[in-house]
């Protein structure tokens, strides 16, 4: 890939990501471990009656508070392990995966259908927390938005922007994704992964995966004139107060100035 689409392509998506951010309905609190599998979300899940986590792995600290502070039941599925890392009566595991290609295997289904199974009530405030290897593409690319809107907060990685970022990925699959993200949520928080960083210039690090939470917009306390592109000029997102970095033996990695970006953009 060309410097110039590189650059070009990151100051079209950053621009978007930054221009669906807006205030979190609540203060945002820490669950889940001090670094890695540690997410910030709005304090108010005693309102959340479900939450739906595909891809635990190996951690499930996050669906752990869930289920010992606030009592909610946890919905758990991974298709590349066996069982839950961790255990508690309310954690439910599926040895699943989320995808939406015709050669899963049986292994993968969409999330709609996995979470119509479950047997959860059609109007019950959910929240979701996937980290799905690069299906959280396809799961807002093909899922309806009246599916999408049940979710009351959803906490997600995106992964691969290395190459989301490049021809074939972009204008296809990243820039519908965000867009599609924009319609039914909020963005309330950001947080770079350290482990990822794939290029580093000008005192800007780009991670190829990023921390999202999203706040279904009808918690919004944000008017629609907020979102106007104006605002955007200058921007830079501030770290959390509790972000802290994935892997603390490395740098933590702070979200790249869009002033830098642009002015390098139009030195090529």
């Amino acid at each position: 890939m060309d410097p110039k689409t590189f650059l070009s392509n990151s100051v079209t998506f950053y621009t978007e990501l930054y221009r669906g951010i807006a205030p979190p309905p609540r203060p945002l609190i820490r669950l889940g471990s001090a670094n890695d599998g540690g997410y910030l979300v709005p304090e108010d899940l005693s309102e959340v009656q479900y939450c739906f986590s595909p891809g635990v792995a190996e951690t499930a600290d996050f669906e752990m508070d869930c289920a010992r502070i606030y009592g909610i039941p946890v919905y758990m599925c991974d298709h590349t392990v066996d069982a839950s890392p961790l255990e508690h009566p309310l954690f439910h595991f599926e040895k699943k995966g989320i995808g939406y290609g015709a050669s899963s295997g049986g292994l993968l289904e969409p999330m709609s259908q996995w979470v119509y199974k479950s047997g959860v009530e059609s109007n019950a405030q959910l929240l979701l927390q996937m980290d799905i290897e690069g299906a959280e593409y396809d799961f807002f690319l093909f899922e309806k938005a009246a599916f999408l809107k049940k979710f009351r907060y959803v906490i997600m990685e995106v992964h691969y922007l290395h190459q989301m970022l490049g021809p074939g990925y972009f204008e296809t699959r990243l820039l519908p994704f965000i867009k599609k993200v924009k319609e039914s949520f909020d963005i309330i928080h950001i947080h770079p992964n350290n482990h990822t960083v794939f290029a580093e210039f000008a005192g800007i690090s780009l991670t190829s995966c990023l921390e999202l939470t999203l706040s279904n917009k009808v918690l919004s306390v944000m008017s629609e004139t907020s979102h106007h592109e104006e605002n955007i000029e200058p921007f830079i997102y501030p770290r959390h107060k509790l972000d802290a970095p994935n892997m603390p033996e490395k740098k933590d990695v702070e979200m790249p100035d869009l002033n830098i970006l642009k002015a390098m953009l139009s030195q090529i």
